[in-house]
């Protein structure tokens, strides 16, 4: 497992943990900001991008994993929700909820599935759910 990009406390915590539950040789942590020509390189040995956001109105991580042709395992928060289309380019659960994402990563992992998942990738027009956030953003801004 790899964990990249920003940690929003500090990696320590996260370093901590994997230390306890003894997954230091399982999980490659990699904090910090990831230059734009390493991303490929994250996407080369993963099965699916997993996003087990509590909250988020947009990402475009869904986006980039389908890019690089990987399925995504992610919350029903924000336009992720409408990104990721539940059993035919990814898996939905929900957010702040440790067994709904078990039972997401256990769905993903049925024999054959993360292949099958992984032939319904395509690269997304990212578009609709920019529109719909910025609307979103805009009618805030105006109550």
């Amino acid at each position: 497992m790899r964990v990249a990009g920003e940690f929003w406390g500090g990696a320590e915590e996260t370093e901590q943990l994997v230390g306890e539950l003894g997954l230091a040789s399982r999980v490659e942590l990699r904090p910090g900001y990831v230059d734009a020509d390493d991303v490929p390189g994250l996407f080369t040995d993963v099965d699916a991008l997993v996003l087990p956001y509590r909250s988020v109105t947009a990402s475009l991580n869904v986006f980039l994993a389908y890019a690089h042709r990987r399925p995504v395992i992610a919350t029903r928060v924000g336009t992720v929700e409408q990104d990721v289309r539940d059993g035919v380019d990814g898996v939905l659960c929900a957010p702040d909820n440790i067994g709904s994402l078990s039972e997401a990563l256990r769905r993903f992992y049925v024999e054959g599935e993360p292949e099958r998942l992984r032939g319904s990738v395509s690269p997304a027009d990212a578009s609709p759910g920019w529109r719909s956030y910025c609307a979103a953003v805009l009618a805030t801004a105006s109550s």
